[in-house]
């Protein structure tokens, strides 16, 4: 009826609990219930509680006697017992629900009962067709519920409803024993006049034949009803009858024809297996006979490998000496070769000395005209026109515009880069890599092994060579650290 969200998408244990007035539980089913998504319970369970009691067996005593218990070990329904669970699952499971009745959270109410009453009367079908509405039937003398209990005063014991067919008695209050007179406590019943007596008396006997009425209609309508289920069951049966006696036909013909495949085939195993046999003699003999001859094969290749191993140790005998005689006939045919060889080179040596000794006495010659010519030609014109004021710039990225003297000329035509470094006052490789770093501020950290990738970040570009220092202002920020720490580590080590 309401959703339990603690038991969504869950299969739970639940207990099926039926108790007496004096809160003492008489049955119980152990059954298993699953919930959907939502905590309800899944629309296809179905138990039928009733009946697995009525057919359950015995239980331990709970206060009231055995119990009825029915459980998965001990289920009167075979096709049942998957949805029940057995109380060895959980040792104390009757110990709670023995709690859980004692607290009575539910609230359930009973009528004073005696202490050996055992349950609660279905009796709401019954009150259902009685009108208890008019007074008249029980305020009367004459009344048959006045009757019984004057009778009951009076000492004498009569049949507790006098008036009523024993199949048409009036519900009695929860804990009635019919083996007592019901007597109504003093004043019920009130003194009434003569002459209504017989009014009464007819209002009652006309109800009484409304309610006998009533009742055989319904009694009626119960047999029909009890004849048209005793019908619908022999039906059932005999068409489960059908059902199982085609079926058992059906095994009874697929059973036949398996014994018959089963005894084919054991047939055809039969006289494979001879086959088999007569198979493997023949081949037994036929492997003694390869035997026979392998073994003969055997001692004739022994034979052979004597022999070949005979020729070829002669063979290799008589090669080996004729290699020797060879190897010894080259080896002086190169050796002599070799000689003629090293006396040809000694002498082209000899040769090239000679060769270099004049070529050196010539560049020494040339030396000194260049140095004639140069004091005589362009040096000269080089001072005439640093006396007429004239003087050599340069422009170098770093250094600006450098004045060049005459005395520094030569020095700066042999490498202008080295030139330009020694006016910034740094190394000519530390110019270089500022060079680089001036006309691409970029991070040259090295990506991979190889060298041929870089970062290329773009980083804050150094004007002057100076301030420029070489692994650290052409970083970015995320390899000027890891370069940094590296510096420590190798410091630290040194």
């Amino acid at each position: 009826l309401v959703d339990v969200q603690a038991f969504a998408n869950s299969e739970q244990r639940a207990v099926y609990a039926q108790v007496n007035a004096n809160l003492r539980v008489v049955s119980c089913v152990l059954f298993r219930i699953a919930f959907d998504e939502k905590g309800l319970p899944s629309r296809d369970w179905n138990l039928p509680f009733d009946q697995l009691i009525v057919s359950a067996g015995k239980g331990p005593d709970l206060g009231a006697g055995p119990i009825k218990l029915s459980t998965s070990t001990q289920c009167s329904v075979p096709w049942h017992q998957i949805k029940l669970w057995d109380a060895a699952e959980i040792k104390s499971v009757f110990s709670w629900v023995v709690e859980a009745v004692s607290a009575n959270r539910l609230g359930l109410v009973f009528d004073q009962v005696d202490e050996t009453s055992e349950g609660l009367l279905d009796t709401d079908d019954l009150i259902d067709d009685f009108d208890f509405t008019n007074d008249s039937i029980i305020e009367t003398e004459d009344s048959p519920f006045f009757s019984s209990a004057q009778s009951a005063q009076n000492g004498s014991v009569q049949a507790p409803m006098h008036g009523y067919p024993p199949h048409m008695m009036p519900p009695m209050p929860y804990g009635y024993d019919p083996s007592q007179p019901m007597v109504p406590p003093p004043g019920y019943y009130p003194q009434m006049l003569p002459q209504q007596h017989m009014h009464d008396l007819s209002l009652a006997e006309a109800r009484l034949q409304q309610m006998q009425k009533k009742f055989r209609q319904k009694e009626l309508a119960l047999t029909e009803k009890l004849k048209q289920l005793q019908q619908r069951h022999k039906q059932g049966i005999q068409q489960q009858q059908e059902q199982f006696a085609s079926e058992l036909t059906a095994l009874t013909r697929q059973h036949e024809q398996a014994v018959e495949e089963v005894a084919s085939e054991r047939n055809r195993w039969r006289a494979n297996a001879e086959k088999l046999l007569t198979q493997r003699d023949s081949l037994e003999e036929m492997c003694a006979a390869q035997k026979a001859q392998v073994a003969k094969l055997i001692e004739r290749l022994e034979l052979l490998r004597q022999s070949a191993e005979k020729r070829e140790r002669e063979n290799v005998e008589a090669l080996s000496r004729k290699y020797e005689q060879s190897h010894e006939q080259k080896m002086r045919t190169l050796t002599q070769t070799m000689e003629a060889r090293l006396k040809e080179k000694d002498a082209e040596i000899e040769c090239r000395q000679e060769v270099v000794k004049q070529l050196r006495k010539d560049i020494t010659l040339l030396r000194r005209d260049k140095i004639r010519l140069v004091n005589s030609g362009a040096d000269k014109f080089l001072e005439r026109l640093e006396e007429l004021g004239i003087s050599f710039i340069a422009f170098h990225a770093g250094a600006g515009h450098i004045s060049i003297p005459l005395r520094d000329m030569t020095s700066y035509i042999e490498n202008p880069i080295a030139y330009a470094a020694n006016r910034c006052l740094v190394s000519e490789e530390l110019y270089r890599a500022w060079l680089s770093h001036y006309e691409d501020p970029v991070c040259r950290f090295v990506l991979n092994e190889k060298g041929h990738e870089i970062c290329g970040h773009k980083v804050r570009k150094a004007d002057v060579p100076s301030d420029f220092q070489l692994g650290v202002t052409d970083r970015c920020d995320k390899h000027r650290s890891l370069v940094a720490g590296w510096n420590n580590v190798v410091n630290i080590g040194g």
